[in-house]
């Protein structure tokens, strides 16, 4: 398999995009009934002639309970892994198994965005079953947490993956993380400067006047829930606008050889 123009990168990623439409609708509903909002729309409730039509919260206090078990389960052992080595002198491996096991925690237990990786996890988790979560790139060692609706996987794939001929994840990028992205003295060859370049002016430009818009996220439902949940849904705000790419992963020949 190979994609030699973009527009065809362009046109997989809205199929699938497209498909997981109906099932982000679904999972959007499920947010609303947790997030504690009526079960029925005023529409629904007045066709059906409910004349009650209130949340009591029941659901959410099941998911935080949940949340809870998660915590104690994963966050509060006092190392998240335990090392143990095989090589090197015998009487010194015990030391060994110490040291890499102390200083490697310590940098886990601080690190505040690895923890809060485990938490949208944990939510995803007792919401719809999966929590995906995934590294920028092959440097880094702290994976970060994607929203269900941002991972685009073709329908009818095995759960060990190994029908899968691509999949897709959605990113949005803000001026300063494209800068930290792009520029340095290790930047990945793959990048197109000029056209990183341009990206940075139009949102430098947009940024001080605070344009961000919602209108990227319109097959998003869960998104639209969210958005709704934090200002009411409008769709000019004081949000940063960002640059929206996917992220295309696919089999190449080459590496079935």
């Amino acid at each position: 398999m190979k994609f030699s123009d973009p527009a065809e990168v362009e046109s997989v990623c809205f199929q699938m995009r497209q498909a997981d439409y109906p099932r982000g609708k679904n999972r959007a509903l499920i947010n609303d009934l947790f997030n504690g909002l009526p079960p029925y729309s005023e529409e629904e409730r007045q066709s059906s002639g409910h004349k009650i039509n209130v949340n009591s919260l029941e659901g959410t206090r099941i998911a935080h309970d949940a949340r809870a078990q998660f915590y104690s389960a994963f966050l509060k052992p006092g190392n998240y892994f335990t090392c143990r080595t095989d090589g090197g002198t015998i009487h010194k491996r015990a030391k060994y198994n110490s040291v890499i096991t102390k200083e490697i925690n310590r940098v886990l237990k601080d690190s505040l965005p690895y923890f809060e990786c485990f938490r949208s996890k944990f939510a995803l988790d007792v919401l719809h079953g999966i929590g995906p979560a995934a590294f920028r790139d092959t440097d880094r060692w702290c994976p970060q947490p994607i929203g269900i609706e941002d991972v685009l996987i073709p329908a009818n794939t095995l759960l060990t993956m190994e029908n899968v001929p691509f999949f897709a994840i959605y990113r949005s990028y803000t001026a300063p993380e494209l800068i930290k992205l792009t520029r340095g003295p290790k930047v990945d060859p793959g990048w197109n400067t000029d056209l990183v370049q341009s990206c940075i002016k139009w949102i430098d430009k947009e940024t001080m006047a605070l344009m961000g818009s919602n209108w990227p996220e319109v097959w998003s439902p869960e998104k639209t829930a969210e958005r709704v949940k934090g200002d009411g849904g409008f769709y000019v705000g004081d949000q940063v606008p960002t640059i929206d790419v996917w992220d295309l992963y696919f089999w190449a020949i080459s590496c079935l050889r």
